[in-house]
């Protein structure tokens, strides 16, 4: 029998649009992370790591000399910090520690 959660995932890539421009399908991508919003106790801040965009997320519980360094995917066409916030703040909260997400350059068109 068919896990009902994927045939949903199923359901809504088959009703997505066809032939999305790159930027098109990170705006779509992007949309599908605000449908995990994080937990409220989750403090999130922003940094930078030379010119490269960052973010740290944390529980109240998260041991502060631990972190995780988290890579979304996407095959670096797709994917952000805005995508993945939720699996890397909830990554965090499973092992007790911070998370540093990177929101690495994607390759060009």
């Amino acid at each position: 029998m068919a896990n009902p959660e994927i045939l949903a995932i199923r359901n809504l890539l088959a009703q997505s649009p066809k032939n999305l421009s790159a930027v098109e399908l990170r705006v779509a991508y992007d949309g599908l992370g605000a449908m995990f919003p994080t937990l409220a106790d989750i403090k999130f801040s922003s940094d930078k790591i030379g010119a490269i965009a960052a973010e740290w997320s944390a529980t109240p519980k998260a041991n502060q000399d631990q972190v995780i360094l988290y890579l979304h995917g996407g095959g670096f066409v797709i994917g952000s910090l805005a995508s993945h916030r939720h699996l890397a703040a909830e990554l965090g909260r499973a092992s007790g520690t911070r998370t540093l997400a990177i929101d690495y350059r994607l390759a060009p068109e």
